[in-house]
């Protein structure tokens, strides 16, 4: 049965398939670790772990750079969108985020973004 709730799910893992660069059938991804534990497990410490790499690339360019807060706001709007991605993705459908909640949080963090761009 098709739901609002399959389809925030399906969005979460998007989410966390753009920011990670993995996909959730990945060799790595079994019965024993999803591609939603993986990420989960690197929150909120270790989330450089998990980034795509070219993603990290991009945020390290201004690591050497006069103004060391661009770093790490990337590194800050990069592990918010994992937490939307996680958030979404839930086991239990109705504790999935609400589409409007969704919204409201990408804005934010939209806006985080465009004050160091």
């Amino acid at each position: 049965m098709v739901s609002k709730y399959g389809d925030i799910y399906s969005y979460g893992i998007l989410l966390l398939e753009m920011i990670t660069g993995k996909r959730p059938t990945g060799d790595m991804f079994n019965d024993n670790l999803s591609l939603r534990d993986y990420v989960r497990r690197s929150m909120p410490y270790n989330v450089i772990d998990v980034l795509d790499e070219r993603l990290l690339i991009e945020i390290e360019k201004h690591d050497a750079s006069d103004e060391p807060h661009i770093k790490r706001t990337k590194l800050e709007c990069a592990s918010l969108m994992l937490e939307v991605g996680l958030l979404c993705s839930e086991e239990i459908p109705e504790r999935r985020m609400r589409t409007r909640d969704i919204i409201n949080e990408l804005n934010g963090i939209r806006e985080m973004f465009m004050q160091i761009t």
